[in-house]
């Protein structure tokens, strides 16, 4: 008779909690640029350019992701990328918040470049080369992109690129590069990224805690009816306050 009491409490409190979990696994998106996906060379192949892209953002955001499309023109080919506060001449490691490099496939697909990054107010460049010839994948057409922002972040509406037309790459810190902007309204090509930031998981349970203290006692004051109704309005409320 108590367990049967005890799961009457207990499984809807349990499923109030997967959907608070499925609410909160949703990533917040930054910024994002969709489409279907042409290739821009990138790397010190015949092409010999580097590539990148910016954003501004007034508030600030933890646990981000960042994730790109791209390939190789040939198997084995590595991305490398770069994200920093500034581009140009004059950059140095003092303006870069991380580096990495990727092994690609030959077919073009979103790859995780960063994880769990904490970005403050601030504007920001991702950076990308490659060890021989890559691809970085982007719209052909301007009106095929697909922007979309948080509040209070902005695009930099720019296709940024450094190669032999304005000087050669810096290839020890391409950062550092001459990059050439070509307004994307104007050249139409959008380079196809992902900024997102995931929901903090102490927040999800936090909120499962505080949620079986509070059903624990409205189920002793209220009856069951009463715990029916107060699991509504906590997922009302829930959706309301975390991210979708």
């Amino acid at each position: 008779m108590a367990q049967r009491r005890l799961a009457k409490v207990f499984r809807p409190v349990s499923i109030a909690c997967l959907g608070l979990f499925s609410i909160a696994a949703h990533a917040e998106t930054i910024i994002s640029v969709e489409g279907p996906s042409v290739g821009e060379p990138l790397g010190i192949g015949f092409n010999l350019q580097v590539l990148a892209v910016g954003w501004s953002q007034s508030t600030a955001f933890s646990a981000v992701n960042i994730t790109a499309d791209v390939a190789g023109f040939y198997p084995q080919v590595t991305v490398d990328a770069w994200l920093t506060t500034r581009i140009g001449p004059g950059t140095t490691a003092l303006d870069q918040i991380a580096e990495t490099s990727v092994l690609v496939s030959t077919d073009m697909q979103p790859v995780n470049l960063f994880s769990d990054l904490a970005l403050g107010p601030g504007t920001y460049y991702l950076v990308l080369s490659a060890s021989t010839v890559g691809v970085w994948g982007g719209t052909e057409k301007a009106s095929d992109a697909v922007v979309t922002s948080a509040p209070g972040v902005t695009r930099d509406d720019r296709l940024l690129a450094a190669n032999f037309y304005n000087g050669l790459p810096d290839y020890l810190f391409p950062p550092d590069s001459t990059f050439q902007d070509f307004p994307t309204s104007f050249y139409g090509y959008n380079l196809v990224y992902d900024v997102t930031s995931a929901p903090e998981p102490s927040l999800f349970f936090l909120t499962c805690a505080s949620l079986i203290g509070a059903v624990m006692r409205t189920r002793f004051k209220t009856g069951l009816l009463g715990l029916l109704r107060f699991l509504r309005d906590a997922g009302t409320e829930c959706k309301r306050i975390l991210p979708l």
